[in-house]
Parts: structure tokens; C-alpha cells; sequence
């Protein structure tokens, strides 16, 4: 909890795509989410010493975040599930975009907040292009299911073939130059990092840019919990007293690409990360499910990935098996550093 005699002003904002509501000094507001609007919030509020807050509603919040930062004010970006909890605590039922600004005040005013800062840009162009590729590869995937069911028809339409065909030849093409693109940007740009991360057997080259990207090149987070608490692959105890022992699960409230991309990353970790393949077997011969030591892999494999980027070290293959070697063959990007 906050001191009670620090004198701080904060201010509340709920944005949405077209605008942003407020509340601030006992009174509330709304304003278009643009430049003109992000002016009048300033002069409205006339306090240099203002302390803003919002929630991370998508790319919406981020414009105005990045100007208030810009100008020099203290901004905090929160989590909505947070917010939403701490309504909860307080039971309160109204839900409007100035209650929810009203709300968001509240919380500042009773909570430890952490300040924000706006995201690598060069980061944030690299996950716009993961988000595009992956948007593409679905598109590609659903022509590709169709011209499927399409061939195995005993009477077929040439034209419907033809054009099935050139649709999935252009989305195909531009989906690999936009992949090729991703990986010379974040080469050009954290080639260091990458070649850190990726030093680690079982995290390839996909997977270490996108634990770039989400953590803003390991800036965003404070420990490896923290990251792993994100990622949604913490363990949540379900237990009370002595009569309800319910079986632990993994949280599933963080990153779904991470996590899906960490699931995958444990299974050659199994098979050429030392750590990971004791911890492994060990979980199996306690009587662990595989899937539950899987997600333990890459919990570990996180823990990995912090402490070597943050270290500054490349991973110490001396302590590993020799299959190492063959996984390293696979990512260019490490021979840039091998012989230092």
C-alpha cells in the first residue's frame, strides 16, 4: 500500500478505438483518441506532476501512452485482468467506459505501480510481421484445406482449381519474403541477443526472436518468474485445509504464441539440453504426466533464456551432451559469435 501523505495526481484513462474516457481531480472526461484529443486531455489537466494510467486495451492504448510519455509525464500501463480482479474485490457492478476510468484512479491510488515505457520500435515492426505471417499461414491453410476437398470430388471445377492454386501460390510467396524480411531485421538488430538465446539447445531461431519481441528485448520483466508468470506456464496450486486437493495446472491466462512455441521447443530440449532432459525424466519416473513434464521443460527453458541473456553468457555446452553440435549446425546466426 501507498504512503498516505504522498501527494500525488492520478489519472485514470479507459481508451477505445475511436476514443478515451477519463477521470482525474473528482471529475471525468472524454476525448477522441488523436492527436487533438491528447492535446486537450493536457490542457484540461494543467498538473505536470500528473500521473497517468491506463489499461493495455490492444494497440488502442498505445498512441496516446507513447505521446504523454513523450511529453514527460509518468504513465503506467495495467493489465486488464488486474483491473478486473480488483473490481471484483470491491464488488462493484457498473460497467461504462467512465466508471471503468473512475476505477482505474482508484487503483492507482491504492497500488504500487510500476512505470511504463514504449516498446523497442524496431521490436515492435518485428511482431507486426509475426502477426501478419501468422494471419497469412491461416489463410493459406484454409485455401489449401479447400482445394484439398475440392481434388478428391469426383466432378471438379477447373476454374474454382486454377484459381484455389494462384491464391495460395501468392499468399505462399508472400509469406516466405515476409519471413525472410523478419529474421534479416532482427539479425540486423539483435544479432547478439539471438545468437545468446539461441545458444541454448532446444530454442530455435522462431522462438528466440519471439522471446525478443515479448519481452522487449528482456527489458519488460524483473525475473524469470515473472516472464514465465506471463507466458502462462506457471503452476496454479488448487488447495484448501485438508479436504480439497485438487490437481495443479498450468495458469493458460498469459502469452498463447509463447507458450505454444515453448511446448514444441521442450521436445528437442528433451533430447539435447541436459537440464531439461533430467528434469524430464525425472518427472516421468515420479510418476508425472509427459505433458505435465513438458510444460516443466519449458518453464526451465525460460529460466534458461533469462539468465543467459541477462548474463551476458553464452550457453556452457561443456556440461551438455555432444548432440549439442548438431542442434547449433541449424542456426547461422551462431557462428557469428562461436569463436569468442
Amino acid at each position: 500500500m501507498k504512503d498516505a501523505n504522498t501527494k500525488v495526481v492520478y489519472c485514470g484513462i479507459d481508451v477505445s478505438k475511436t476514443s478515451f474516457d477519463g477521470y482525474c481531480q473528482g471529475r471525468s472526461f472524454k476525448f477522441k483518441n488523436e492527436y487533438q484529443g491528447y492535446r486537450k486531455l493536457i490542457d484540461m489537466v494543467k498538473d505536470k506532476a500528473v500521473h497517468y494510467v491506463m489499461e493495455a486495451t490492444g494497440p488502442y492504448y498505445l498512441s496516446l501512452a507513447v505521446y504523454l510519455y513523450q511529453q514527460g509525464f509518468k504513465v503506467s500501463v495495467i493489465n486488464p485482468l488486474v483491473i478486473k480482479r480488483f473490481s471484483q474485490m470491491r464488488m462493484i457492478r457498473a460497467k461504462t467506459d467512465k466508471a471503468d476510468a473512475k476505477l482505474i484512479t482508484l487503483y492507482a491510488e491504492k497500488e504500487v505501480l510500476k512505470l511504463w515505457s514504449p516498446p523497442n520500435p524496431i521490436l515492435h515492426e518485428i511482431a507486426q510481421l509475426q502477426a501478419t505471417i501468422d494471419l497469412l499461414g491461416k489463410q493459406d491453410r484454409m485455401l489449401k484445406n479447400q482445394l484439398e476437398s475440392v481434388l478428391v470430388q469426383p466432378f471438379q471445377s477447373k476454374k474454382v482449381i486454377n484459381t484455389l492454386r494462384f491464391f495460395i501460390k501468392k499468399l505462399d510467396d508472400k509469406i516466405q519474403q515476409l519471413e525472410q524480411g523478419l529474421l534479416q531485421k532482427a539479425e540486423q538488430h539483435f544479432n547478439k541477443q539471438l545468437a545468446l538465446i539461441t545458444s541454448i539447445p532446444g530454442i530455435g531461431i522462431k522462438t528466440g526472436i519471439t522471446l525478443l519481441v515479448i519481452t522487449n528485448g528482456f527489458t519488460k520483466f524483473d525475473s524469470s518468474k515473472q516472464l514465465a508468470s506471463y507466458t502462462g506456464i506457471c503452476p496454479r496450486i488448487y488447495q484448501s485445509g485438508t479436504s480439497v486437493k485438487g490437481k495443479g495446472h498450468i495458469t493458460k491466462m498469459g502469452n498463447n504464441r509463447l507458450r505454444s512455441m515453448l511446448y514444441v521447443a521442450s521436445w528437442s530440449a528433451v533430447q539435447y539440453n541436459k537440464a531439461c532432459h533430467d528434469m524430464y525424466h525425472r518427472l516421468i519416473q515420479n510418476g508425472k504426466a509427459k505433458k505435465l513434464a513438458l510444460i516443466a521443460v519449458a518453464n526451465k527453458l525460460v529460466k534458461q533464456a533469462f539468465a543467459i541473456v541477462t548474463n551476458q553468457e553464452f550457453y556452457n555446452e561443456t556440461k551438455y551432451y555432444s548432440k549439442y553440435s548438431l542442434l547449433k549446425s541449424k542456426h547461422p546466426v551462431l557462428h557469428v559469435y562461436e569463436n569468442r
